[in-house]
């Protein structure tokens, strides 16, 4: 190993890319491990798997487990064709292996917006949360994320065709600056690149998020459900008559 060891354009040096690969490698073990223990909760448990509250919060593990299996042969392709010296990845095997990134992230993100649109309504609009049908909306929500997930990855693949990118260590290097303005947005038009940057990096906190997210979702909603206080809905409680009863005497006792 060289005393000045390679940087690429964004003074990262490759130990750093090595180190930031085997990181997120550990964290998608544990993030594959934790949704699926929680995947199989919901499976084993009835009073879970038949509370159509928590079906998002199940969706979700599903989603990082899929996400935390699909992106592995992108990072251990990363570190098996790791070079001290120059980075030299394949671009369209980069392109196809790490689209599980973008695509992940826009559905996580859908199904957490769900999760907390519901929340949000059965504190402020308990009515309307009791005539929301849960599954429905579950299903909605899933259906949307997808959507927007597969647009993106249309446009993942439109707009950026497969070139070399000598001595670059992210995803985001491969990726067209189109795509980085409408990924990321108003930052990448300062001409500083977080995509591009903060690549392995970002995967490492989507993983670590990942593998709490679904546990948090779980203890914050022990009993499955947003508690609805019924007084929003059916209005003050009307209080019951109460028929006063009186004291009784035997037949023919005295009362004087």
């Amino acid at each position: 190993m060289s005393a000045n060891p390679t940087a690429d354009d964004n003074g990262l040096s490759n130990e750093i890319y090595l180190g930031t690969y085997i990181l997120v490698l550990s964290l998608q073990i544990c993030c594959a491990a934790i949704n699926a223990l929680i995947i199989l909760i919901f499976m084993k448990v009835p009073t879970l798997r038949k509370n159509k509250h928590l079906r998002l919060v199940s969706y979700l593990s599903v989603g990082d487990f899929l996400y935390a299996i699909g992106e592995s042969p992108y990072i251990i392709y990363m570190i098996l064709n790791w070079n001290p010296n120059q980075l030299d990845f394949n671009p369209l095997y980069i392109l196809i292996s790490s689209i599980p990134l973008p695509m992940q992230l826009k559905i996580s993100a859908t199904i957490t917006i769900g999760i907390a649109l519901s929340r949000n309504l059965a504190v402020w609009f308990p009515g309307s949360f009791r005539k929301l049908e849960p599954a429905i909306y579950s299903e909605v929500v899933v259906a949307i994320g997808i959507i927007l997930a597969l647009f993106d990855a249309a446009l993942w693949f439109i707009l950026s065709p497969p070139k070399r990118r000598p001595n670059c260590g992210t995803s985001g290097c491969f990726v067209s600056n189109e795509f980085r303005y409408y990924w990321v947005g108003i930052v990448e038009l300062t001409g500083f690149s977080i995509f591009k940057l903060v690549g392995p990096f970002y995967s490492a906190s989507v993983m670590a998020s990942g593998g709490a997210a679904p546990k948090i979702e779980l203890t914050q909603a022990p009993n499955g459900a947003s508690k609805v206080p019924k007084s929003g809905i059916s209005g003050p409680r009307k209080q019951s008559k109460v028929t006063p009863r009186f004291p009784r005497f035997p037949i023919g006792q005295n009362l004087n």
